[in-house]
């Protein structure tokens, strides 16, 4: 029997549908805003080489590239690398290049000065060890002394603030339907959507995520060589505090 597909690795969930959903929300001044915030997090030298690790349809990477840096966008979705590649060429944007890959499997050494994981974009994976060789593969690929900025919801929001159901509406009048479920053995966060289309039509699509504590994540980058040097709250460089809704940490190299 052919083994099911994990719900990553579903062209289908990272998809046209995936940016008519989230896209509302992934605006132009939110993009500029968190980009200004790492931006000043990681003290980036212009003409520094950036990592956007698991880039997406590219709104970091393009934007970093627009202002002096020279980026590499590594993401598994080939429709948001198509996405991000289209949008480079047509701002005329040369110093960004975006390659097809598994983020377990880096394929750079001590190449960059700076790595970034942007929008909860971690934890995808059932056994730790993934997600670790994650983590190991970016400090594999930063230089001695270089940062890493992962973004990330927090558990303890999640937890407080936990709405087992819950709705939104995408671009085109598609309409998004979600059931939740948190498994606090494993700590992951299991969902259901069903997505909901003009004419009526439905699809079903699947998804689950490690949910992490700062003191899980500290273990882990320690444990890699990535020291902790500041932890955020948000992108307008506010503390990370018992109710902040992001995790933003920043980690540098021993």
């Amino acid at each position: 029997m052919k083994e099911q597909k994990k719900w990553w690795e579903e062209d289908e969930f990272f998809g046209e549908d995936y940016l008519q959903v989230y896209g509302p929300e992934l605006t132009e001044e939110r993009t500029l805003r968190e980009v200004n915030g790492l931006e000043w997090m990681l003290k980036l030298e212009k003409g520094a080489k950036v990592l956007d690790l698991c880039c997406g349809h590219g709104r970091h990477s393009i934007e970093l590239a627009k202002r002096g840096y020279n980026v590499t966008g590594l993401d598994r979705s080939r429709l948001f690398l198509k996405k991000a590649g289209r949008e480079a060429l047509k701002r005329g944007i040369e110093n960004v290049d975006f390659i097809q890959g598994d983020m377990r499997k880096i394929p750079f050494k001590e190449q960059f000065d700076a790595v970034i994981n942007m929008f909860t974009a971690f934890g995808y994976f059932e056994k730790e060890t993934d997600n670790l060789l994650v983590l190991e593969g970016i400090s594999n690929t930063l230089k001695a002394g270089s940062k890493f900025l992962i973004q990330l919801m927090s558990r303890d929001w999640l937890i407080r603030n936990f709405r087992e159901r819950d709705w939104r509406e995408g671009e085109n009048g598609l309409l998004c339907l979600e059931e939740r479920r948190f498994d606090f053995k494993t700590g992951r966060n299991n969902a259901r959507e069903i997505l909901i289309y003009p004419d009526g039509t439905r699809k079903e699509k699947h998804l689950s995520l490690r949910m992490y504590d700062l003191t899980e994540l500290k273990g882990m980058l320690d444990g890699t060589g990535l020291n902790i040097q500041r932890v955020y709250g948000d992108f307008d460089r506010g503390d990370h505090i018992w109710n902040s809704r992001d995790m933003i940490i920043v980690a540098k190299k021993a």
